[in-house]
């Protein structure tokens, strides 16, 4: 039986058979030379297999298996999808279609079916959803560009311009006001060709997935709530900072409701439970006052100084740590930039219903890995 799988950084780090035992025990652990069919990138006869591969499972009508990957022979900058029957054969690699753009840095939620995934890149003025077909399939002439109700003067030519959609946050996907199609949050702010005090103003954008129609070419937000400024000001020190609130969405509590845990600029961290019934305000409310890691009680951590849109701190939700099969919750998994020498550890916190009961502490993880001896 053959094995296809994807594995990136983290979950290679984390599933060596070393601190295998500590993880989930479904976890595999691959064996060379037993059987292993590998994907490896590099170039041969003008392919590059293995750049930019797409875990979008299979063909939705055929349910055949498919790889997505750039680097195909002809459409090297676009993805491509190989595609074979029950189980593939790494040997004989079918093109079956060649997209005629790239989802690299596509974010994908169930929009407008629950069968298929389409695709949101985010574009700092004009964020597109492509829209999948039937076969899952996604190609230029099917797409919707989002726009904000506000709106600052700048770059007004491009796609309707004055709002910066991406550099304060990542798109929120869960399903927040029904059970099947996805919604959509963005917090981004007001954008002015000579800025004011106080002008570049943050709002939520909220999307509800069951208004999105994929023949609309243009789709404005269902409400945009005030969040706050975008440079705010502590008055006891009149330091100035960027607001935001970069973070990751899992499955935390195991309800099947995606959560959020975002990070401001000082290194405190902030959780909405995406708990029922769902309300912008109580998503705005959580990420000003629902601290899940506060700097104060952390002092190691440094400050996110990182100029927007970057962060200092990288974060994941993955199922890694032991837990009983009817426990679907997501771990929350995060490496932090501290002033001693654990910036490159991998902190791991376990998911559960009692996610967000208590505070996170670097001091006191579910599990810490450390990096090898010399890094």
């Amino acid at each position: 039986m053959q094995k296809f799988f994807y594995i990136t950084s983290i979950v290679a780090f984390a599933c060596t058979a070393a601190f295998g035992q500590n993880f989930d025990p479904s976890c595999y652990f691959p064996t060379p030379g037993n059987g292993i069919d590998t994907i490896q990138r590099g170039i041969e006869q003008g392919w590059a297999i293995g750049d930019g591969l797409l875990d979008l499972g299979a063909n939705p009508t055929t349910g055949n298996q498919r790889i997505i990957s750039q680097g195909i022979h002809g459409n090297l900058t676009n993805h491509t999808v190989l595609e074979s029957g029950a189980l593939i054969n790494l040997r004989n690699l079918a093109v079956k279609k060649k997209w005629d753009i790239s989802l690299s840095n596509a974010i994908f939620g169930h929009f407008h079916s629950t069968k298929v995934l389409d695709a949101l890149i985010m574009y700092r003025y004009r964020p597109m959803i492509y829209w999948a077909d039937e076969n899952g399939d996604y190609d230029t002439s099917r797409y919707t560009n989002l726009r904000s109700t506000v709106h600052g003067n700048s770059y007004t030519d491009w796609y309707g311009g004055g709002f910066n959609f991406v550099d304060v946050m990542a798109p929120y996907i869960s399903t927040f006001t029904n059970d099947s199609l996805d919604d959509l949050i963005i917090l981004g702010y007001t954008d002015w060709n000579i800025p004011l005090d106080d002008s570049d103003l943050m709002y939520v954008l909220f999307y509800k997935g069951i208004q999105f129609n994929p023949k609309e070419t243009i789709k404005f937000c269902d409400t945009a709530t005030y969040f706050g400024s975008v440079h705010d000001t502590i008055k006891s020190t009149g330091k100035t900072y960027a607001n935001r609130r970069f973070g990751v969405g899992g499955n935390f509590q195991g309800i099947n409701r995606k959560g959020w845990v975002a990070e401001d600029r000082f290194g405190n961290f902030f959780y909405f439970k995406n708990s029922l019934p769902f309300s912008i305000n109580s998503f705005i409310n959580s990420m000003m006052f629902d601290t899940i890691l506060s700097a104060w009680e952390n002092p190691h951590l440094k400050e996110n100084t990182q100029i927007l849109p970057y962060s200092i701190y990288a974060r994941y939700a993955m199922r890694v740590m032991p837990k009983e099969t009817w426990d679907h919750s997501d771990d929350y998994v995060a490496r932090f930039t501290t002033d001693d020498n654990r910036t490159e550890d991998w902190f791991f916190f376990q998911g559960g219903s009692d996610f967000g009961s208590k505070r996170l502490l670097i001091d006191s993880p579910d599990f810490q890995i450390h990096p090898p001896i010399g890094n």
